[in-house]
């Protein structure tokens, strides 16, 4: 058996001065507090303002020196009582969840975090559909809510830790006119927003009644936008950015080698699905989907795109996923693949279609072509545009795969399948489900602790690998290359987390 390459591996080979998967430690001097920290960004959210119904949930991680979220998520332990929560209580049948809430924390404008704002914020997102599974909010005092579910729901956690647990000040919204609205976004966090110049900069500047004492460490953050990787390279050596994020795999080595930190998070996983529904497609047989999975060196793949930032999906999950270590490889052999289909009744091969979504290279489509070429499988790689894609998947394909994503936001498998996964709502039912794949999501969206819910986690995806349900490929990578004496948890887990108050630079 291989040895597993996980993200962990990968930043262990890639991160020159530690700071992987935890937050950055404390400055030990007075003198190292203060300055301001300058990110280049390919992008910024096109407005800053009522995030609960105006906001691209996309560029969350940006806006995280201004808010904060009820739930707070540790790279080692999972979802954590470590921001504007500080306890939780599932009850014994899993339809409801109490909240205890931080005390003396303040809203930028001044106003208090309190339960009535917690219940305001949820009912927000409830009133545009988000967070099906909670019937309602109620207030049992100043600083402790609870949430009452239509069934148990361990995805919630991951809801609260993310986009609808972000809390922003009601006053922020109430009675103001929608152009006040679209530009200002009043949190919690460490910072508040001191400018915003559309697709160009935001700057942040350390909010001083800051709940959590002695900090920030820094004056400010600043983003700018840099979309060109070549315009940005040259900013970042030159020292003009403390920080390059979503920087290009392919500048990962060479950084690595001039003694810069490169942070690593998971990015995206890349899927493929099968119209296994059909029972005239070849891929309504397992042998044909294991031959599939069996057919791609997905190393090689790895090794040629991702420039020791990627990872080979070990099981039909990433890393960062709840239970997915428990789940071993499936090897590259294409005379197995060979013998499967001849097994399926396809000694010859056969021919078949795999579209992917726009962002996948082309290069990319090519060896993956090759690759099945070799194994018997004649496959026309195609990536249709936006609106042949949304006819694809409202209507269904036919003799064909089709290359997507797989959210790697949080720890939670069930949130990633109940976004990415094989029954999509609103698209058309193309991959086979059996019975006992519904069965053990619903048990681990019912799981009220954490070793509950790793173990179904596992088991689930140990049935889905057994079942091909969909062919795992490979995870993806989002990068931050760190200036010299420049101290930040961005990118070390996930592109949604980060830790700006913890964030610092050495003051020479």
């Amino acid at each position: 058996m291989k040895t597993r390459t996980t993200l962990k591996t990968l930043r262990a080979l890639l991160v020159t001065t530690a700071l992987v998967a935890a937050g950055a430690a404390a400055p030990t001097f007075a003198q190292d507090r203060g300055g301001v920290m300058n990110i280049l960004a390919r992008q910024l959210p096109s407005e800053m303002g009522n995030i609960k119904t105006t906001f691209a949930a996309g560029t969350s991680g940006y806006i995280f020196p201004v808010v904060e979220t009820l739930v707070g998520v540790d790279p080692e332990t999972g979802f954590s009582p470590t921001k504007l929560a500080t306890a939780w209580k599932v009850a014994d049948d899993g339809l409801s969840i109490n909240f205890t809430l931080r005390e003396g924390v303040k809203f930028h404008d001044g106003t208090d975090f309190n339960a009535e704002a917690v219940k305001w914020n949820i009912d927000q997102s409830l009133a545009k559909g988000a967070l099906d599974t909670v019937e309602s909010v109620s207030v049992d005092s100043d600083y402790s809510v609870t949430l009452h579910l239509k069934q148990p729901d361990s995805t919630l956690f991951k809801a609260l830790s993310w986009y609808d647990g972000i809390m922003i000040s009601p006053a922020s919204v109430e009675g103001q006119t929608a152009e006040f609205v679209a530009s200002h976004i009043v949190g919690t966090g460490p910072f508040t927003m001191e400018k915003f110049e559309q697709d160009a900069k935001v700057e942040y500047v350390a909010f001083a009644d800051y709940w959590d004492e002695g900090k920030p460490y820094l004056d400010g953050i600043t983003y700018t936008v840099v979309p060109d990787q070549n315009t940005a390279k040259t900013a970042f050596l030159a020292g003009q950015a403390h920080v390059w994020d979503y920087m290009d795999s392919r500048n990962a080595p060479e950084l690595r080698d001039m003694g810069y930190t490169i942070n690593i998070t998971a990015g995206l996983g890349r899927i493929m699905y099968p119209d296994s529904v059909n029972a005239d497609s070849p891929y309504s047989k397992l042998e044909v989907r294991q031959a599939f999975e069996h057919a791609i060196d997905k190393h090689a793949i790895v090794d040629a795109f991702g420039y020791g930032t990627w990872s080979v999906m070990d099981g039909p999950c990433a890393d960062i996923h709840v239970g997915c270590d428990a789940v071993s490889e499936l090897a590259y052999d294409p005379a197995l693949a060979r013998d499967l289909l001849a097994k399926a009744g396809y000694p010859n091969g056969f021919e078949t279609t795999v579209y992917a979504v726009g962002s996948v290279e082309d290069e990319m489509m090519t060896a993956i072509q090759a690759f099945l070429a070799d194994a018997g499988i004649t496959a026309t790689m195609l990536k249709p545009d936006p609106a042949t894609g949304a006819a694809l998947h409202a209507e269904g394909w036919n003799n064909a795969m089709y290359l997507q994503g797989l959210t790697t936001d949080g720890p939670s498998f069930a949130a990633a399948l109940s976004v990415d996964g094989p029954v999509p709502v609103g698209k058309a039912p193309v991959t086979e489900v059996p019975e006992r794949y519904n069965e053990l999501l619903a048990q681990v969206m019912a799981a009220t602790d954490a070793e509950s819910e790793r173990a179904l986690s596992a088991e689930l995806a140990q049935f889905i690998q057994d079942e091909m349900i969909y062919i795992p490929m490979f995870v993806t990578s989002r990068n931050a290359a760190l200036g010299k004496g420049v101290h930040s948890d961005l990118e070390a887990y996930s592109v949604h987390f980060w830790n700006p108050a913890e964030s610092w630079i050495e003051q020479k």
